[in-house]
């Protein structure tokens, strides 16, 4: 091959991979790195708030913990009407790993309100319902609730590992948006 034609072959190579790595590189509307760092921000915070509750040695300060990580949860997420959109919406937008971050369409944030509190609701030790919620960020919520309702610290410690559960599972999936 002649010199021209082997950098004509490296030329063609090194087109090929651009072409390929603009596809998989996240554009500016894919992630807002700034709202990222946010989310993460208050993950940060929600995990040191259930770490507290978990080692709370007393029921009241069990059930503050519960209750400060509730309204923490809740800043991820959109409110009722909307407004304000919440941290992992003005992060990451709808894709697939906003999915898995908060759970699907907000287009109609109170129905999705509205299955939460149902779900609190008919929560019994025999009917789990926080599965049905696809949000995890609102099941720490429904966690936190069970916990700011629990009759003694051993209840309320009981639903602390739930709640840093769905803690590290919206930390996962945010970790994802920002790795594309």
């Amino acid at each position: 091959m002649s010199r021209s034609g082997y950098r004509r072959h490296v030329r063609r190579i090194l087109i090929a991979l651009l072409v390929v790595l603009a596809g998989c590189a996240p554009t500016s509307t894919d992630v807002d790195q700034g709202a990222l760092a946010a989310s993460f921000l208050s993950l940060d915070e929600l995990d040191r708030l259930v770490a507290r509750w978990d080692q709370a040695s007393s029921l009241q300060e069990a059930q503050a913990a519960a209750s400060d990580a509730h309204d923490q949860a809740a800043r991820l997420l959109p409110g009722r009407d909307g407004e304000p959109q919440g941290l992992i919406l003005d992060a990451v937008g709808t894709d697939r790993c906003a999915r898995d971050a908060h759970g699907g369409s907000w287009d109609d944030p109170e129905a999705r309100w509205s299955e939460f509190d149902a779900a609190v609701e008919a929560w019994s030790e025999t009917n789990n319902t926080f599965p049905s919620l696809v949000s995890h960020p609102m099941r720490v919520m429904g966690w936190a609730r069970l916990t700011m309702d629990a009759a003694d610290l051993d209840e309320a410690h009981s639903y602390a590992p739930h709640a840093q559960l769905h803690v590290a599972i919206t930390r996962g999936a945010l970790e994802s948006c920002g790795d594309r």
